[in-house]
C-alpha cells in the first residue's frame, strides 16, 4: 500500500459528538454520535450522508457482517440489519455501564466492554448471534478498559486504567487468551496513568497502544507476541492509533490535531495532515476499508468532523492537485460580503473552474495568496496598514471537494 501525500485528508462530515465509524464493505459506512439522532450511514465511502431512525447518544459502532450492525450507549445495546438503516429498540435489558467498545470476533461472535463509573468496573458481555442476544462473560474489578482488539485464536488485548483505593490511577493493557472469559493486567508502565487507544495488524501479531502520564504526556508501546510483553516505541505524543489492513502503515493522531504516519512500525513517522485546530484533538483513526481511513476531530463544544484519506490516488490525492496543475493554473482570491473565496482558473482560461468559500472574515479585509516552495497556498489579509498571514500554508485540496 502507497503512502498518503501530505494534505491526503478532506473534509465528509460535520457532526457534533460524533464517536466511532465502522465500514461494511462495498462502500457502506456507519458512523455514530452522542447526538439525537445518534446514527448516520453512508453507501459511497462516506462521500454523502443520511441520518437514520434509530438510537440516539451512542459510543460505539461495529459490524458482525451480513449487514448486521451493532451500537452501545449508556446501559444499552441497538442492533441493525440493513447496514444501519432501521434499528431495534434494545438488545439489552441490564444496567451494564459506558458501553465503550464493541468487537467481532467472526462466526457471529461478538464482545461489548461497558465501564461503571460509579462502581469502578469494567463488564465484558458476550453474543453468540451476531449481537441479538447478550450475555455476561466477566467482571474485571477497580478496572476501565477503553477499547480493545482481537488476534485471532481468543486473544483479545485492551486498553484503559485500574483504580487503587489510596495509590490511584495506573495506566493497564489487559489480555485474555480465552474470548474474553479471563483477564490479566499487566504493568504498571512507567508513570502512565491511562492507556487511550490500541491499534492491531493481526496477521504479524503487533499491536500499538498509546498512554499518557498525569501531564498528558504520551507514549506509544509495543508489542511483538500478541500481547504478552510490551516496550516503548515512541514518545513523540501521540493519542490516536490506527492501522492499515494490509499491515504496512499505522497512523497516529496527536492532541494538536495533527496526523502522521509510520512505514517503519512507529520507529519514525512523517506529517499526513495538520487540521489546524485550537484545543482540538483527533479522536479515533479507523481504517473503513481497505482503501480509504477515517479521523474522528473532535472540537469540544463545537461540531466535531470526520475527515478521509483514500488510498487509491494516495500519490496525488484523489486529486485536485492534477486536475490543477501549478505549473500554468491561476487562482484569485477576493472578498464576498465577508467571505473570503478563492477562484481557480484553468490555464488560459478567464472563466472560473471552482469558486470555493475559505473563511467567514470580519470587516472588509483585502485577501491574497502565495506560493509556498512545496507548491502549497497561503492565504494574507490586509486591512491597508495591517498585513495577516494565516499561520499555516494549506493545500488546495483542503478547500475543497472538486472532481
Amino acid at each position: 500500500m502507497a503512502t498518503l501525500a501530505v494534505g491526503s485528508f478532506e473534509l465528509v462530515l460535520t457532526w457534533e459528538g460524533l464517536r466511532q465509524t465502522v465500514g461494511l464493505g462495498n462502500g457502506s459506512v456507519v458512523a455514530v454520535a452522542r447526538a439525537s439522532p445518534g446514527v448516520r450511514s453512508s453507501a459511497n465511502q462516506g462521500t454523502t450522508w443520511s441520518s437514520a431512525t434509530g438510537p440516539n447518544n451512542l459510543n460505539a459502532v461495529a459490524s458482525a457482517g451480513g449487514g448486521i450492525v451493532i451500537a452501545g450507549a449508556d446501559n444499552d445495546l441497538y442492533r441493525s440489519t440493513d447496514s444501519g438503516v432501521n434499528w431495534s429498540s434494545s438488545v439489552f435489558n441490564q444496567v451494564a455501564g459506558i458501553f465503550q467498545d464493541l468487537l467481532d470476533l467472526g462466526g457471529g461472535e461478538m464482545l461489548a466492554t461497558a465501564s461503571a463509573v460509579a462502581t469502578q468496573n469494567t463488564k465484558i458481555y458476550y453474543s453468540s448471534d451476531a449481537g441479538a442476544n447478550w450475555s455476561l462473560r466477566a467482571t474485571i474489578g477497580d478496572s476501565w478498559i477503553q477499547n480493545f482488539v482481537s488476534s485471532g485464536g481468543g486473544i483479545i488485548v485492551g486498553v484503559g486504567q485500574t483504580y487503587t483505593d489510596g495509590s490511584g490511577y495506573y495506566g493497564r493493557i489487559f489480555r485474555s487468551t480465552d474470548a474474553g472469559q479471563n483477564w490479566s493486567a499487566g504493568g504498571p508502565y512507567g508513570d502512565l496513568t491511562w492507556f487511550q487507544d490500541i491499534a492491531l495488524w493481526p496477521t504479524a501479531g503487533k499491536i500499538w497502544a498509546s498512554g499518557r502520564n498525569s501531564s498528558f504526556d504520551y507514549s506509544v508501546y509495543q508489542s511483538t507476541d500478541e500481547g504478552a510483553t510490551w516496550n516503548v516505541k515512541n514518545t513523540g505524543n501521540y493519542f490516536a492509533l490506527g492501522a492499515s489492513s494490509d499491515e504496512t502503515l499505522l497512523f497516529w493522531g496527536t492532541l494538536a490535531d495533527v496526523v502522521y504516519q509510520s512505514t517503519d512500525e512507529g520507529t519514525t513517522t512523517s506529517l499526513v495532515e495538520d487540521f489546524g485546530g485550537s484545543g482540538d484533538y483527533t479522536r479515533f483513526l479507523t481504517e473503513a476499508e481497505s482503501d480509504y481511513v477515517f479521523a474522528v476531530v473532535n472540537r469540544g463544544s463545537v461540531d466535531d468532523t470526520l475527515w478521509r484519506a483514500i488510498y487509491s490516488s494516495s500519490a496525488a490525492r484523489k486529486s485536485d492537485m492534477k486536475k490543477h496543475p501549478l505549473s500554468g493554473a491561476k487562482a484569485h482570491v477576493y472578498n464576498a460580503s465577508g467571505t473570503i473565496r478563492l477562484q481557480w482558473f484553468e490555464p488560459g482560461s478567464l472563466t472560473p473552474d471552482a469558486t470555493v468559500d475559505i473563511l467567514t472574515a470580519q470587516g472588509t479585509l483585502s485577501p491574497a495568496i502565495e506560493w509556498e516552495a512545496d507548491g502549497r497556498l497561503r492565504l494574507c489579509l490586509s486591512d491597508g496598514s495591517t498585513r495577516k498571514e494565516s499561520a499555516t500554508p494549506w493545500i488546495l485540496a483542503s478547500w475543497g471537494n472538486w472532481t
